[in-house]
């Protein structure tokens, strides 16, 4: 049977509509199906107006797609953790997959770019051994698209996941790596890990409205008033050579070819 790959991309800001859309044009002839899954009020419960007057763009954006795209919208319990609503919104967008036919998936969001050649090497995987789940490394990138943090990150992302009618967002599973609890899959058991030759380019300090991000992030359950005035204070005065407190001391560096230090 001919894998059918869907891109799932959980969005919330309208602040972020237009990386959205780059992501979207970058990535849409690798893929078999792309699904958008927006949404208007945060997991923390703050609305955003600016997604509801993007909304005509971003339908537009998924209709020029024909029949490849799909949106659709979702509304969080916030009587529920930030990271159960994100599980929730993960298994809403596994489902459509599903009953789409497709094989395999990746669970993304606006601020995810993959280049041609991690395509075409995740596929290769995916055809050529019975991974269930291929683990990538990420470039992180921090207020400008030519900073990013040194060393890389020691945490994972999940590329290509197997899909099958059991797939679905746990906590129950084991990873052999560090890897976000909301985007672990119940059907994981083989575990193919990328070497860093593929990393993923992760846009995620790269924000019109950085306090709108603190505000909404998952883990801010664990910060302080304080924590968050200084992830700010360093974000708003960042410059190269600088040691950043949120990503544990790393440091920002130019991005130019071969930058990153091992870690």
């Amino acid at each position: 049977m001919k894998n059918k790959l869907a891109l799932l991309y959980t969005f919330w800001t309208g602040d972020d509509v237009d990386m959205l859309i780059r992501s979207i044009e970058q990535h849409k002839e690798h893929v078999d199906m792309i699904v958008v899954d927006f949404q208007i009020v945060s997991n923390k419960g703050e609305t955003d107006n600016k997604i509801s007057l993007d909304r005509i763009r971003l339908k537009k954006a998924v209709m020029d797609l024909d029949s490849k795209g799909v949106l659709i919208s979702f509304e969080p319990n916030l009587s529920l953790s930030t990271k159960q609503n994100e599980r929730n919104k993960h298994n809403d967008m596994i489902e459509v997959a599903k009953h789409s036919g497709c094989t395999h998936f990746i669970l993304s969001a606006a601020d995810h770019f993959y280049s041609k050649e991690m395509f075409d090497y995740g596929k290769n995987v995916t055809q050529t051994t019975d991974a269930d789940v291929i683990l990538t490394r990420m470039r992180t990138y921090y207020k400008q698209d030519n900073w990013i943090l040194d060393p890389i990150e020691e945490y994972y992302m999940p590329f290509i996941h197997k899909l099958t009618v059991n797939t679905e967002i746990t906590t129950r599973v084991k990873y052999p790596v560090v890897v976000d609890p909301s985007v672990k899959v119940s059907t994981a058991q083989k575990f193919h890990i990328a070497s860093d030759e593929y990393l993923m380019d992760h846009y995620s300090m790269v924000r019109m409205d950085i306090e709108k991000k603190f505000r909404n992030a998952a883990s801010s359950i664990r910060w302080t008033k304080e924590d968050v005035q200084t992830f700010i204070n360093e974000y708003q005065n960042a410059k190269v050579g600088d040691s950043i407190k949120y990503f544990q001391g790393r440091k920002i560096i130019e991005y130019t070819k071969d930058s990153i230090s091992e870690s």
